[in-house]
């Protein structure tokens, strides 16, 4: 599951910054088991071999940690 979650903010990192990334998505999504998923990901342009992909999605996941922390500071939880 873990990788999945990474999977899954590196694919809407690239979303946000380029809306025309979706086309990649739906063909990441469409690719099933057809290749290694290197390779898929290889084909819509993202390396999962280098380490800022990895990076790039934990601080997105780091920065989701710290929202929720303020909002339960908020409502004193």
């Amino acid at each position: 599951y873990s990788y999945g979650q990474i999977i899954s903010r590196a694919l809407n990192n690239e979303y946000k910054k380029d809306k025309n990334f979706g086309k990649n998505i739906k063909q990441f999504l469409s690719s099933g088991g057809s290749n290694s998923p290197d390779d898929i990901f290889k084909d819509i342009g993202i390396d999962t071999t280098k380490p800022d992909f990895f990076k790039d999605a934990l601080l997105s996941i780091e920065e989701d940690i710290k929202r929720l922390e303020q909002l339960t500071k908020s409502i004193k939880i």
